[in-house]
C-alpha cells in the first residue's frame, strides 16, 4: 500500500520531462526554424538564407522580404520550408509596421 503513491509520482515526473522537451522545441525563433528547414539544401541556398536571417536581425526588412519572395518564386520548396518562409515573412511585415508606427510623429 505504501508504494501506491509511487506510481502517480513516476507518471508526473515523466509528464514533466515530456513538457520540458516541448517547451525547448517551441523556444526556437522564426529565424532558427528557417535555417533548420534549409539545413539539407545546397551551400549556395543556405548562404542566401543566412543573408536573409542576417538582414532580418539587422532590421533590413525590405531586403529580407524581397529575397524570401525571390526564393519562394524560383525554387521548389518543401512543406516545412514554405511554412518557415511564410512565418518569417509575417514576422518581418509585423516588425516593419511596428517600426513605421514608432517613427510616425504623434498627431
Amino acid at each position: 500500500m505504501r508504494l501506491l503513491w509511487l506510481i502517480p509520482a513516476i507518471f508526473m515526473i515523466g509528464h514533466l520531462a515530456a513538457c520540458e522537451k516541448l517547451d525547448t522545441r517551441h523556444k526556437k525563433t522564426v529565424e532558427e526554424r528557417l535555417l533548420d528547414s534549409f539545413s539539407d539544401s545546397n551551400e549556395d541556398l543556405r548562404a542566401r538564407i543566412g543573408r536573409v536571417v542576417a538582414a532580418a536581425e539587422d532590421k533590413d526588412y525590405e531586403f529580407a522580404m524581397n529575397e524570401l519572395a525571390v526564393i519562394s518564386a524560383t525554387i521548389k520548396l518543401e512543406k516545412d520550408q514554405k511554412r518557415a518562409i511564410g512565418d518569417l515573412m509575417r514576422q518581418l511585415r509585423y516588425d516593419l509596421e511596428e517600426e513605421e508606427l514608432e517613427d510616425k510623429p504623434d498627431e
